[in-house]
């Protein structure tokens, strides 16, 4: 039973006591019983006043705390008249206030920070208190497409370069499919537990900057001395020939031919630091594929591999600068020629799909610890390779602006362009035999 009801039934209780024992006292004099009867009802006015006095500021205390159960914070006490009860409902509204402040204000930082993430062109990932994922903005989507069930996955699957890392706060560079992040950890405390954020920047052009820096000035310096060098050496064994024997001779013009490779050889590296801006053109990537697949022909016929082109039902088109993509084309193509040679396989596959070129081989494959690397200057597997092709093709899709990827898995390896274009759907033909 509520206070209001146990204060009614005593006052009930005692007011008809009062009247009973005035009527038994005062019955057989009606004047005082009318004034005792006056008396009575004058007390019961003065008690209806003081029950309302007494349980308005309950009914307002009760108010309050519905509504800080339901988190409405918007909802203010009015006073009651009462010095006591007043001071108490002053304090509660205070309190009110402050709080519907404090959460207004943590409501604005909350969406400022919100639009501050996913905004920002870092990759943004949030992780439980299992480092797990939990939370990531758009940028992380893009760069490592992420969907709705990457959610609750460990971060290391997603981000399995982060396995040397450690999980704590930290800055360091890794590379991760041919691409450079700046990797910075950092902790904060949510409910009184520490979790991670984790904060991956794409730092690729500013590494690959710096390392066109060197080695531009290396093969500088190379060319120098050896253009130098080779052109007074054959200046001198042209003379000599004028004056030996013919085997003499012989051996002078296999010098000379050899100068004259290693002269082609330092302009070959001297290329890759050398390579214009890109003039980008609307492009129908059908015929230009087709030109660079005829000119491929015969070394592919040589190789006894099949060049099979898959093309879009649609035309495609792209805004490329036809002169440089050739290159990067040839070059991927004659890598997966020659990655084709002795394989059951020998058939190379051109696609140009919505979006996307990709070249695909069924050659010996490359190891996953060596796929990383081929883009790096200098670096080649081949016994007579210059490691300079890759790194060319690198260098002009960045001026493309264009994302590659290159995967190798049971022989079957894919190097896939990412580009922008109009494409229908495609079917496959062959191209030649």
């Amino acid at each position: 039973m509520s206070l209001k009801w146990r204060y009614r039934i005593v006052h009930f209780i005692v007011f008809g006591l009062f009247t009973a024992l005035a009527v038994y006292t005062f019955q057989e004099n009606l004047k005082y019983l009318l004034l005792a009867e006056f008396v009575i009802l004058i007390l019961i006015v003065l008690s209806f006043n003081l029950f309302r006095a007494l349980f308005l500021p309950i009914d307002q205390i009760k108010l309050g705390i519905d509504t800080i159960k339901d988190q409405d914070f918007t909802v203010k006490i009015t006073e009651t008249g009462l010095v006591e009860v007043d001071e108490m409902i002053k304090v509660y509204n205070a309190l009110i206030e402050n709080i519907r402040r404090e959460r207004r204000f943590q409501k604005e930082q909350h969406f400022f920070l919100s639009q501050l993430i996913d905004n920002l062109p870092l990759a943004v990932f949030i992780l439980d208190f299992d480092d797990k994922i939990s939370e990531y903005n758009p940028s992380a989507a893009q760069l490592f497409q992420l969907n709705e069930s990457s959610i609750g996955t460990a971060v290391f699957e997603v981000l399995p370069f982060l396995q040397s890392v450690s999980l704590e706060p930290t800055f360091s560079i890794k590379r991760y499919n041919n691409n450079y992040f700046r990797i910075t950890i950092n902790n904060f405390v949510h409910k009184g537990f520490n979790r991670k954020l984790i904060m991956l920047e794409e730092v690729s052009r500013e590494v690959f900057a710096i390392e066109k820096k060197a080695y531009d000035k290396v093969i500088r310096m190379m060319a120098h001395e050896v253009k130098n060098s080779v052109g007074a050496v054959n200046s001198i064994l042209d003379e000599l020939r004028k004056e030996v024997s013919e085997e003499e001779c012989n051996l002078l013009e296999i010098s000379i031919r050899r100068n004259l490779a290693l002269n082609q050889f330092i302009n070959n590296f001297a290329k890759v630091v050398r390579i214009p801006e890109a003039n980008l053109q609307r492009t129908e990537l059908v015929a230009w594929a087709e030109e660079v697949l005829t000119l491929m022909k015969s070394k592919a016929l040589e190789a006894d591999v099949q060049l099979t082109f898959i093309k879009p039902i649609m035309p495609v088109y792209a805004d490329i600068d036809t002169t440089l993509m050739e290159q990067v084309l040839i070059n991927v193509l004659l890598n997966a020629i020659e990655a084709s040679i002795g394989a059951d396989k020998r058939v190379v596959e051109l696609e140009i799909s919505p979006n996307k070129i990709i070249v695909t081989d069924f050659g010996s494959g490359i190891p996953e610890k060596l796929q990383n690397e081929l883009f790096t200057p200098f670096f080649t597997t081949k016994p007579q390779g210059q490691g300079v092709g890759l790194t060319m093709v690198r260098d002009i899709l960045k001026k493309h602006n264009f994302t590659y990827t290159l995967k190798s898995n049971d022989g079957k390896t894919e190097f896939c362009i990412n580009i922008s274009s109009t494409s229908e759907t495609t079917k496959s033909v062959s191209f030649l035999s």
